[in-house]
């Protein structure tokens, strides 16, 4: 009995493994990208995103690819907008950007859903930037992908 239950243990968990290995981070790599309901261009637009957005990607269709954001919301992008690199987006209320990790000096308030590029990380700071903003946010304000 002791051999069929970890048998089965074994089978259940090669089977649900890889969906938890398959997912993959990627962000959005054009100015601007249209989230739709289903994988083609003649779906509805659920809503649209701005560079460095990131996703966890889901699933795929052909050149489409259903992904999740940091606040569990789901639709699909096309392929041809999306990108390896590193992102993040701020997830909490509002962030402060600071000039350095742990400084005092707060160089810009950065509003929830803002999407930006990773540099490195010390500590639980992140450098992030874009084409406006260039400091540090903490780890606690943010979600993305950082490898």
């Amino acid at each position: 009995m002791r051999i069929l239950k970890t048998i089965t243990i074994s089978v259940i968990a090669i089977l649900i493994l890889p969906a938890f290995l398959s997912a993959k981070m990627m962000s959005v790599s054009t100015t601007k990208a249209n989230v739709r309901t289903g994988p083609s261009a003649g779906y509805d637009i659920l809503w649209t995103v701005c560079r460095y957005t990131p996703f966890e990607v889901i699933d795929s269709k052909g050149r489409w690819k259903k992904i999740k954001d940091f606040a569990g919301d789901t639709g699909w992008i096309h392929s041809s907008v999306l990108s390896n690199r590193p992102s993040v987006i701020v997830k909490t209320a509002k962030a402060n950007l600071r000039e350095d990790p742990g400084s005092n000096e707060i160089l810009w308030i950065l509003e929830k859903t803002y999407p930006l590029k990773f540099i490195e990380k010390k500590g639980n700071w992140y450098h992030v930037k874009d084409s406006e903003v260039n400091g540090w946010l903490h780890k606690t304000t943010l979600w993305g992908f950082t490898e």
